[in-house]
C-alpha cells in the first residue's frame, strides 16, 4: 500500500487480491498495468484498512488516490469488499471503475455462504455510481440484471496478457495443462473428490499417450500438485 503515498500526485487506488501468492490475481493487476502504462496504481490495503490508510494519510498530506479501480476476482456481492471500498473512498476520490469483475453466486452451496439477495441489493447502489462497469462472464451479468444493473461481460482481464493469436510453434498436441486447486470453498463436494477424479482422468490420458503439465496458480496449490505428481508415479 506504500504506492498510495510515494508520488507527488495521487495514483489510482487498485482494489483486488494481488500480491498474495495467487497467479491469477497478480495477472489481473499486470494486465491493467500493461494496458494502462500511463496510469500509476497504488494497492489499497485489505486488512487493517482504516489504520493503514490513516497512517499513510499522515505521511502524505494529500488525497491518497484519484479514484478506485476494482481489478477483478469474484468481489461483487461480498460484504467484505464493499466495506473495503467504503473505507478507501473516504481517503480519496469517489471516482469508481470496475473492469472484468466476478459477481458472487448466491446459489453457491459449500461450507459457507458468501452472499445473498440482500447483499447483492446493497451493491446495486455502489455499482450505479461507477463510471465504468464490466464483468467477467454471462452469469455475472445475469446476476446484476436481477438487481437492476446492466453490465457488459468481457472475460477475465488477465487474458490481455496473452497474444492476440497463439503461435503455432507453441501448440503441442496431446499436452494437457492441469491445475488442481486448494480452493477457498467448493460447490457441493470435497477437495478429495476433485483430487481423486483428476488423478483418475490424468492416468487415463497418460495411458493414451498424452503428457500432463501440472500448473499451480496459488502457493497453496503446490502441496496438491506435488501429491498429484506422486499419484501419477512422477510422470
Amino acid at each position: 500500500s506504500r504506492g498510495l503515498a510515494i508520488g507527488a500526485e495521487p495514483p489510482i487506488g487498485y482494489l483486488g487480491f494481488a500480491g498474495r501468492g495467487n497467479a491469477g490475481d497478480d495477472a489481473i493487476l499486470a494486465a491493467h498495468r500493461r494496458s494502462l502504462p500511463e496510469v500509476g496504481f497504488g494497492l489499497l490495503p485489505l486488512e487493517w484498512e482504516r489504520e493503514t490508510l490513516a497512517l499513510l494519510g499522515r505521511a502524505r498530506r494529500r488525497p491518497l488516490h484519484s479514484g478506485v479501480l476494482f481489478g477483478g476476482g469474484t468481489v461483487v456481492g461480498r460484504e467484505a469488499w464493499r466495506r473495503r471500498l467504503d473505507v478507501a473512498q473516504r481517503v480519496g476520490s469517489r471516482r469508481l471503475v470496475f473492469t472484468g469483475v466476478g459477481v458472487e453466486e448466491p446459489g453457491f452451496e459449500g461450507a459457507a455462504r458468501y452472499t445473498d439477495r440482500d447483499e447483492l441489493e446493497r451493491w446495486a447502489d455502489v455499482l450505479g455510481r461507477a463510471a465504468h462497469l464490466t464483468v467477467r462472464g454471462p452469469r455475472s451479468a445475469e446476476l446484476l440484471r436481477g438487481i437492476g444493473v446492466d453490465a457488459a461481460f468481457v472475460s477475465d482481464p488477465a487474458l490481455l496478457l496473452g497474444p492476440d493469436q497463439p503461435s503455432e510453434d507453441a501448440v503441442r498436441p496431446r499436452l494437457l495443462g492441469l491445475n488442481v486447486a486448494d480452493p477457498e470453498d467448493q460447490y457441493r463436494g470435497t477437495g478429495s473428490r476433485v483430487f481423486d477424479a483428476s488423478a483418475a482422468a490424468a492416468r487415463t490420458l497418460l495411458r493414451s499417450g498424452w503428457s500432463i503439465r501440472l500448473l499451480p496458480f496459488d502457493h497453496k496449490d503446490l502441496v496438491l500438485a506435488e501429491a498429484l505428481r506422486r499419484a501419477l508415479d512422477n510422470r
